[in-house]
């Protein structure tokens, strides 16, 4: 059988389990020259939930080399993605049949392959889209808090400059703040504090966004 062959029929049996089409992604390019051969995908937020490195063997003795090869070309792909977390699979057409072989870390912490499993053994589409939900919600709280923590630092700095100021002012009646620089003064602390407050609109808007779509697929 042809690798294109394969991939085809990888793909069929992946939308009989369970699979929607629109998740499938063929030769999907994780970096450049990178290209997974077969990927599931959350489309909402273009994370990816499952990868596949596909693999022929037209004979036993070469079924050995296959998954050396597919395994050190799973290990590449990997070392390329934001999330090396990511379940990953060598599957492999022998003789026999099909042999779907998790690339998983073991108790060093080393990924690599471990036994044959059953295809209808991977996990139902509708489980691992509420965990990549769950995870894209997750930093969404991370970066919000983020983003108000340097809102207060930069509110308070700026308090505190006006402060001393003031008592400068105060204490050796030295400066002079006219009108027309208070405005100025105002503008340029609005004008820092402004991409702030896009940013936590942005955020909010998208983080309210990600909560509806969970709470949909939980329906």
């Amino acid at each position: 059988m042809r690798g294109y062959e394969f991939q085809r029929l990888f793909v069929k049996k992946l939308i009989d389990i369970g699979f929607p089409e629109e998740s499938i992604a063929v030769e999907y390019e994780v970096a450049k020259g990178s290209m997974i051969d077969v990927a599931i995908i959350d489309r909402a937020t273009s994370k990816l939930l499952l990868i596949f490195e596909l693999k022929v063997a037209s004979s036993s003795s070469m079924n050995m080399t296959v998954r050396r090869n597919g395994e050190e070309q799973l290990r590449k792909h990997i070392a390329k993605l934001d999330n090396i977390e990511v379940p990953a699979f060598l599957i492999v057409m022998t003789e026999s049949g099909l042999d779907v072989l998790p690339f998983e870390s073991n108790d060093e912490g080393k990924r690599g392959l471990s036994p044959s499993i059953d295809l209808d053994a991977l996990l139902p589409y509708i489980t691992l889209l509420n965990g990549s939900r769950a995870s894209a919600i997750n930093d969404k709280k991370k970066e919000i808090k983020k983003t108000i923590d340097w809102f207060r630092v930069v509110c308070w700095v700026c308090a505190g400059a006006l402060v001393v100021l003031v008592m400068f002012d105060i204490v050796f009646d030295c400066i002079n703040i006219s009108a027309t620089q208070l405005s100025l003064i105002g503008i340029s602390i609005a004008l820092v504090l402004i991409p702030f407050a896009q940013k936590l609109k942005v955020l909010g808007v998208e983080f309210e966004r990600l909560t509806i779509e969970k709470r949909d697929n939980e329906k």
